[in-house]
């Protein structure tokens, strides 16, 4: 397993500028660093995976799958991981929301292809 990737969430104020504790931060983690090139990616940041999202997964993604196949949830889980995980994420909690999008997509598509097995969509069933 790679090391996870450091994310630095900061705050720009209105001059544009970092305030020094984020740059110390940033600075610290730089220096650890092997000589070479790095991307640094700028962006908005994300929001939250919800609890809801989480709930969905579980409770209907996981558990359609895991019924249908005579599995538990959590098998149906690690196997997903495996096959659909963004090579750069350690787990499913890492996932921005859009990215989660994304892999549950994956999930869909391979089991209706591979075992005949349609997932609804969040929209599509009470699971509250």
């Amino acid at each position: 397993m790679s090391n996870p990737t450091p994310k630095f969430t900061v705050e720009i104020d209105k001059d544009h500028r970092l305030p020094l504790k984020e740059m110390e931060l940033f600075h610290k983690y730089i220096r650890t660093l092997w000589p070479g090139k790095y991307e640094l990616i700028i962006r908005k940041p994300s929001k939250p995976k919800s609890g809801q999202m989480r709930k969905f997964y579980w409770s209907v993604m996981m558990t359609t799958i895991a019924d249908e196949l005579g599995m538990l949830p959590l098998e149906i889980h690690s196997f997903c991981k495996s096959m659909f995980l963004p090579y750069e994420k350690d787990s499913s909690e890492d996932l921005t929301t859009t990215e989660d999008v994304e892999y549950w997509e994956k999930i869909r598509v391979y089991f209706a292809q591979e075992h005949g097995i349609i997932i609804a969509e969040p929209n599509q069933v009470d699971y509250e």
